[in-house]
């Protein structure tokens, strides 16, 4: 059963491909399944309907530009997504925190 709160990553025909339960699971597992589940959910507006649901409002704004129907669509994701998690990560340092 998936977390209610995570991102279900799917492919067109509804079989589940990858979860995400948190930021940092979601952008590793943006790099790893198939291209055609990202797209499928770019070109819905899902990944920014997701962003924006963890309180993520500003980088679901950048996302939800994002579509089309090549492998570009997943660079494009990755170079949004890329300066947030740096962001998250060094925040999480300067509060004592883990990476």
């Amino acid at each position: 059963m998936a977390d209610k709160n995570a991102f279900v990553f799917c492919m067109a025909d509804g079989r589940r491909v990858g979860e995400a339960k948190n930021f940092a699971q979601f952008k590793d597992l943006m790099k790893k399944v198939p291209l055609e589940s990202v797209l499928f959910h770019a070109n819905r507006g899902d990944f920014s309907n997701w962003l924006a649901y963890i309180g993520e409002t500003a980088l679901a704004q950048k996302v939800v530009k994002v579509k089309g129907s090549t492998g570009s669509v997943r660079t494009k994701l990755m170079s949004v997504l890329a300066p947030s998690m740096a962001k998250k990560v060094l925040t999480k340092i300067k509060k004592g925190g883990k990476k």
